[in-house]
């Protein structure tokens, strides 16, 4: 039976978003390697629910690939100029969605980490 308390099916349904916006994305933009890391989160994150120890460690590598991915634009755009902004209000403002979505990321990774650890009754 599962035991699902409201950290982890938020964690879980944030992740399955994630996965599910990386499928859609990579089909639309014909990224192929998107589109396979979106299914590998999916199918991972469907794996934590039923506490599969493997699932952790691709979602791990999801949100540090995604974290990376997100300071990669960031340095895509101070080299060619765009960033930072006008005003520094401006370029805080513009860190904001993405510091959220990796904040979130972070978040439900640490959430899966805990829901699998083993008891010390496991251990």
């Amino acid at each position: 039976m599962l035991a699902l308390g409201p950290r982890i099916v938020l964690a879980i349904g944030w992740l399955l978003f994630c996965g599910g916006y990386s499928v859609w994305a990579g089909v639309v933009q014909d990224d192929w390697l998107v589109a396979a890391v979106g299914g590998a989160v999916l199918l991972a994150s469907f794996a934590a629910l039923f506490r599969r120890s493997w699932s952790q460690w691709v979602i791990y590598a999801f949100v540090l690939y995604s974290g990376g991915v997100w300071f990669y634009y960031i340095w895509l755009g101070i080299r060619s100029g765009s960033f930072p902004l006008q005003s520094a209000q401006q370029t805080a403002l513009s860190l904001v969605p993405g510091l959220a979505i990796i904040a979130a990321s972070v978040w439900s990774a640490d959430i899966v980490r805990r829901r699998l650890r083993k008891s010390p009754e496991q251990a």
